[in-house]
């Protein structure tokens, strides 16, 4: 099975080019305390395999972190994330971690990680599932 990667915006306008507008619609009128990765459908043939994998959903986070938003708003559209750990092995929350999983292979850029201490949720969009808590 081919996994895909999550696409992080700072706006849900981002999307506008991957999904239809009640999707966005949809996604501007959901109220989560914590943060979200939500999983939409996306318009055919609007995304590169190698970010859906074998799915028929997007993998979506809308960022409040101020170092990731201000990165994505200079990007100018959505960037790929993915989670900061190896399968299976526990998310590296301090720069040390993440070299140990991944040596010089990742560009690190100084700045807290926020206060939540929990990985984000994994929630479907369509049908409400929660797919990770």
């Amino acid at each position: 099975m081919q996994k895909g990667l999550i696409l992080v915006v700072a706006d849900w306008q981002q999307l506008s080019a991957y999904v239809e507008a009640d999707i966005l619609s949809c996604l501007a009128q959901q109220k989560n305390t914590r943060p979200t990765t939500w999983l939409i459908p996306f318009k055919p043939h609007s995304l590169p395999d190698y970010i859906v994998g074998e799915h028929k959903t997007v993998a979506v986070r809308l960022s409040h972190h101020p170092v990731v938003k201000a990165l994505v708003l200079a990007v100018g559209m959505p960037i790929v994330s993915t989670s900061a750990n190896p399968a299976a092995c526990m998310p590296a929350r301090e720069a040390f971690q993440c070299r140990r999983y991944f040596a010089n292979n990742v560009f690190l850029c100084r700045g807290r990680i926020g206060k939540e201490r929990k990985t984000s949720q994994i929630r479907d969009l369509i049908t409400g599932k929660l797919l990770r808590p």
